[in-house]
């Protein structure tokens, strides 16, 4: 069982992994077509957070009461 249970963890670290890259891959195209296009609005970005992961999350479900 614990064999199993241990593939299991390497797939999800593994997938966490995959879209680590895949979203930094994703803001380097942008930053890297925002620059070419328009270098005063990269300038203004450079104030929000460096990645969406780092970010607060918004909660979809509100609170239970």
């Amino acid at each position: 069982m614990s064999k199993q249970y241990n593939k299991i963890l390497k797939r999800r670290r593994r997938q966490r992994y995959i879209k680590r890259k895949k979203l930094a891959a994703k803001l380097a195209r942008q930053a890297k077509t925002s620059q070419t296009v328009a270098p005063a609005a990269a300038a203004s970005a450079s104030t929000a957070p460096a990645s969406p992961a780092q970010a607060q999350p918004e909660n979809p479900r509100p609170a239970e009461s």
